[in-house]
């Protein structure tokens, strides 16, 4: 099954590394603020067109999964 924002929040964060929720919601928010800038580091490395895109479809996957 697909890993969720929930996952995220109750498995890995809570439970594993026992996070707070504030912090849990914080490294969250940064995911989701810093989608833009990570997609532009994507664009302008050395990568080949091919792989540049196979990588920014596993982002928009994995962003897709978290609901962010």
């Amino acid at each position: 099954t697909a890993f969720t924002a929930e996952d995220f929040r109750t498995h890995l964060g809570r439970e594993t590394l026992q996070l707070s929720s504030e912090t849990v919601d914080y490294v969250l928010q940064n995911f989701k603020t810093n989608y833009s800038p990570l997609r532009q580091v994507v664009l302008n490395s050395f990568l080949s067109e091919e792989l540049k895109e196979q990588f920014l479809d596993v982002l928009v996957g994995r962003f897709s999964r978290l609901k962010l």
